[in-house]
């Protein structure tokens, strides 16, 4: 039996009721309210590139009906035992709706409302089910004392006038009906600019939104690839820019790099570029980071591979897109997933080219790196990428061909950011915010 199938058929009215109370972050009990965050099954129906590995399946995992049922009227019981007959029964996914019996569920807990002395019912959805499965849904909600829907937009799949409009009556149908209504956006960087106008017109709508920074798949952090303008229009907290700096005695210039090649099987006649990053997410390990522009990297050494005897050297972790179509193109590469500082520096001095394809980035990094270095390097117009280089190593889709790169120029403007230089700047910034 797989684990899936022994998680979703675990008979949970058997729990104890001390253990319903303690297992669950979010199990709240407030004087007489018992709130339940039910998460019926991991299953959606949308594939967003910027999801959580672990926060959808592909499966359909979801827990049978009449388990559900049985479990609602055991967990009533045992809480009502315990003095509680007020409940708050939040129900998510994955994607919920999908549950072949989720309104079953809604209807269960409705039937119920009035032995208890309050009810309320809430729903994380993407809400794509079609207008009639919704009729339904207001039709249920209406004995609870409160009803709510947080409806998550991923304009990767409304992505159209007509969906968009379809998704906004979807949600009025249920604000007319007493549903309190949420949009919850995340805003892609790269998309920031489309998404803030979609936000404006269900504004226009009468539609509550919320924006939304993207984290990182531990939700630890936001992600790298805003603009200063942007997070503003985000958050009304101030916010700091952390200077980038490199330390030149760990990563420098070497002079004899045909030592360095046939170290790492490399010849002579081999023209070898670089990209040392991670561009791949998803659970699948397919699913290209597109904000680091990875298709376009493919894309690019593509082309050159027709006029140039093309060897790819990669570095980092999560490199299964590129690899996967490298290989497609039958483009040579060698890959090195972990790498200490002493290798990199040897990798960026083989290099006959460094790539930056990003569409959108904090730094990167590997600017710096690669002007500390003396590496040629071209880049699109991100981060850091214009302070250091200059405008012929700067290049679009368009004018790719006739992006050059201009070492000695790199390398000089890049001085300012290393020791001891770029560390006093990351000083003076931790002193400011003392100070403040």
């Amino acid at each position: 039996m797989s684990e899936d199938l022994k998680w979703s058929n675990y008979d949970f009215t058997k729990i104890p009721f001390d253990n319903i109370v303690s297992v669950g972050q979010r199990t709240l009990l407030y004087r007489d309210l018992f709130t339940v965050s039910w998460l019926l099954g991991r299953f959606c129906n949308y594939r967003c590139s910027y999801c959580w590995p672990y926060a959808r399946s592909d499966r359909k995992d979801h827990r049978p009906t009449e388990l559900c049922l049985l479990t609602v009227d055991e967990i009533k019981r045992q809480a009502r035992l315990n003095g509680f007959n007020s409940f708050h029964f939040s129900l998510s996914g994955g994607e919920p709706t999908f549950h072949p019996g989720y309104l079953d569920i809604l209807k269960h807990l409705a039937d119920d409302v009035e032995n208890t002395n309050y009810t309320s019912i809430h729903m994380t959805s993407n809400c794509s089910r079609p207008m009639k499965w919704f009729e339904q849904y207001v039709d249920y909600a209406k004995p609870f004392h409160r009803a709510s829907i947080t409806a998550s937009l991923h304009t990767e799949h409304v992505n159209t006038i007509e969906r968009m409009e379809e998704f906004a009556n979807k949600l009025i149908l249920c604000q007319e009906n007493d549903v309190q209504i949420t949009i919850n956006m995340v805003m892609v960087p790269e998309w920031f600019e489309r998404d803030w106008e979609n936000a404006l017109y269900f504004h226009s709508r009468g539609i509550n939104v919320t924006l939304k920074p993207q984290s990182d798949p531990t939700a630890s952090r936001v992600v790298d690839g805003y603009t200063k303008e942007q997070l503003e229009r985000l958050t009304d907290k101030e916010i700091i820019s952390i200077p980038f700096w490199v330390n030149q005695e760990n990563l420098f210039h070497i002079d004899k790099k045909i030592n360095l090649r046939k170290k790492y099987g490399f010849k002579d006649d081999d023209y070898i570029i670089g990209s040392f990053q991670r561009d791949t997410e998803g659970s699948d390990l397919l699913s290209p980071k597109l904000i680091k522009g990875p298709d376009i990297f493919v894309d690019l050494v593509n082309r050159l591979n027709k006029t140039k005897n093309i060897k790819i050297l990669l570095s980092g972790t999560r490199r299964q897109y590129v690899i996967n179509n490298l290989e497609k193109h039958e483009i040579p590469y060698e890959y090195f997933e972990m790498v200490q500082i002493d290798q990199l520096n040897e990798f960026y001095n083989i290099l006959d080219l460094y790539l930056v394809s990003s569409r959108l980035e904090g730094g990167p990094q590997a600017v710096l790196e690669c002007a500390a270095t003396k590496t040629p390097i071209i880049s699109t117009d991100v981060g850091v990428a214009s302070e250091i280089l200059h405008p012929n190593s700067i290049y679009s889709l368009d004018n790719f061909e006739d992006a050059e790169p201009m070492v000695e120029h790199a390398y000089e403007n890049s001085k300012k950011f290393m020791l001891p230089e770029g560390m006093n700047r990351f000083r003076e910034m931790f002193r400011e915010i003392y100070e403040s």
